[in-house]
């Protein structure tokens, strides 16, 4: 975390530098609210990109031409 502390634009706090500040402070209540928003933030990409379980990756793939 130190490094991204040093590494945000001047003047500006991001979710996650705020969220360690709350967290740093004791302040485990304030920090919650954030915290969710971070982990709901990043679980939309995770669905998205994560393939289907149950499923068969080879079933997406088509058949390579047998050469005659």
């Amino acid at each position: 975390m130190p490094a991204t502390l040093l590494l945000r634009p001047f003047g500006w706090d991001t979710l996650a530098v705020r969220i360690f500040e709350f967290t740093s402070e004791g302040e485990w209540q304030r920090a919650a609210l954030p915290a969710v928003t971070l982990v709901l933030a990043g679980l939309g990409p995770v669905i998205w990109l994560a393939p289907p379980l149950g499923r068969d990756p080879r079933e997406h793939l088509s058949p390579c031409p047998t050469p005659s």
